[in-house]
């Protein structure tokens, strides 16, 4: 599930774009583990993504790096 958020909503209020999503993940023997991400989208491209259960963050600035996991993406 994802839900695209108002800018009120933002956390980095300078993003142009959020996007919160939710995944539920099942393992081999019944159980499962739910992940909650919002990704934050800034003017130049840059990508931030953020743990809301934690404190877990990664911030991408790196033009090639971005362009791989865009190609990636495109690719699934």
């Amino acid at each position: 599930m994802f839900k695209e958020l108002d800018k009120k909503d933002f956390t980095h209020t300078e993003a142009i774009r959020a996007v919160r999503c939710w995944f539920v993940v099942h393992t081999d023997y019944g159980g499962y583990m739910e992940n909650d991400y919002t990704f934050h989208k800034w003017e130049d491209g840059s990508i931030a993504i953020s743990e809301n259960a934690g404190d877990g963050f990664i911030s991408i600035h790196d033009n090639e790096i971005l362009e791989i996991m865009r190609n990636l993406l495109i690719q699934l």
